[in-house]
């Protein structure tokens, strides 16, 4: 990813687990976009704060009270998508079969990550803007 990402994982004997991705650099609140063209081997880091969204199928993970961070990649996230977005299977499996689409990551506060060169990373002016 360029640079140092650490992953804080935590397990309670009560039964809470809570995961988050912290990068080494801080960095304003960001929007990281991919066009992906067949590679789904390339890692994602998705902090607590960080809305993903798959334009071409409408797909979104938003962050909610208890969201918690990951580092996955393309393919595990068009995994993740396919277990919750039932009623697309087809067009996530598409997808999954190497049909080119876009990767949006929109964070707040700039801690997401994708392991691209091909990355744009766009500086939001709005922390809310999304």
């Amino acid at each position: 990813m360029g640079e140092g990402v650490s992953l804080f994982a935590f397990n309670c004997e009560c039964g809470y687990k809570g995961t988050d991705v912290f990068p080494e650099k801080i960095h304003e609140p960001r929007s990281l976009i991919l066009k992906v063209n067949g590679d789904l081997n390339t890692l994602v880091a998705r902090s607590s704060t960080g809305t993903i969204r798959i334009p071409e199928i409408g797909a979104e993970i938003k962050p909610g009270p208890a969201s918690q961070g990951f580092i996955t990649t393309i393919e595990g996230i068009l995994l993740r998508i396919r277990k919750v977005f039932h009623t697309k299977p087809n067009k996530i499996d598409a997808l999954l079969s190497g049909e080119p689409f876009t990767l949006v990551i929109k964070d707040p506060a700039g801690t997401s990550a994708i392991d691209s060169p091909d990355a744009r990373i766009d500086i939001l002016n709005d922390k809310y803007s999304f």
